[in-house]
């Protein structure tokens, strides 16, 4: 799973669920009652120059609405985004990872995620797991 340690407890991790439900292919949700109903946008993100050069890894983050989305990305790179929204099933259409994608899903309803590497799918259930904690410790208000 990669270097990273993150103190998480049980209860956080054990939120996001992920099934095999075909070779390279994942099906995620979260089990979080005090939320459900409630789509949440995943920001799949890596800063790079001139987003050919790397100079993090690729991480994630989750937000509620679109426009803490667009506060967060002008605030951390000082450049303004629109954001284009594109109604899609995520039970019916599966997301490639890795990428890079801002992805609006109810992922209390559960997402389908395609990867070509083992690697890659431990990097997938990690960064989320990590992105979710995140996001309960930043909006604690509402657990």
């Amino acid at each position: 799973m990669g270097s990273m340690k993150i103190n998480k407890s049980e209860s956080s991790v054990s939120k996001v669920q992920s099934n095999e439900i075909a070779p390279n292919t994942l099906f995620i949700n979260i089990e979080d009652d005090s939320l459900k109903d409630n789509p949440l946008i995943l920001v799949f993100y890596q800063f790079s120059i001139g987003g050919i050069i790397p100079l993090s890894p690729l991480r994630a983050k989750f937000f509620l609405n679109s426009g803490d989305v667009i506060k967060w990305f002008y605030m951390t790179t000082k450049e303004i985004i629109y954001v284009n929204k594109i109604k899609v099933d995520y039970k019916e259409h599966r997301i490639k990872f890795p990428t890079n994608k801002i992805i609006e899903a109810d992922f209390f309803e559960g997402v389908i995620f395609e990867f070509e590497k083992e690697k890659h799918r431990d990097k997938l259930i990690s960064l989320l797991e990590s992105a979710y904690y995140t996001f309960e410790k930043e909006h604690r208000y509402l657990f």
